[in-house]
């Protein structure tokens, strides 16, 4: 597998990473290649992008959260936060929120760094704002567990303060 640069992939290079990605055993090919910075580089510049496109990218996102190097790549990369808070409340639309969110509860559970970086980067007014729209009961409920999350992990640390 070519190791993917910091170059932006294209709509069709996407759809080709994704394809990867159904299968299973390719999915730690794809995460060593670069498939993380790939897939968040072209979620960071979602407003140029097609919106099934987008959320094909953050699903794939999630689904690759079960190794333990995608994670670290998430975690690693500059504006890795950035792409997962930006995806939790979509103005035009809901595809996608859902899958970040379960990103962001995968990655909150494991890193004390990450919910630190998701609650400065603006997660909790992007968990608000959904909470106000008319996305799914579904999604609503995601975005209430990730906020208690995000609660009690903060109140846990500060007792150890």
């Amino acid at each position: 597998m070519i190791i993917l640069q910091d170059s932006e992939l294209s709509d069709p290079g996407i759809q080709a990473l994704s394809g990867l990605c159904s299968l299973e055993s390719n999915r730690e090919s794809v995460v060593h290649s670069g498939g993380i910075t790939g897939f968040i580089t072209y979620i960071l510049n979602a407003e140029r992008r097609r919106k099934s496109l987008v959320a094909m990218a953050i699903s794939r996102v999630e689904q690759l959260l079960v190794l333990e190097d995608a994670k670290e790549g998430v975690v690693k990369h500059p504006n890795g936060v950035q792409a997962l808070v930006k995806m939790v409340f979509r103005v035009s639309d809901h595809e996608g929120s859902e899958s970040a969110l379960n990103s962001l509860m995968i990655l909150c559970c494991d890193s004390v760094e990450f919910r630190e970086e998701a609650i400065g980067g603006g997660v909790l007014s992007q968990l608000l704002l959904l909470l106000q729209s008319q996305c799914s009961n579904r999604t609503k409920t995601k975005a209430r567990l990730l906020l208690k999350m995000l609660r009690s992990k903060w109140a846990e640390e500060r007792k150890h303060l």
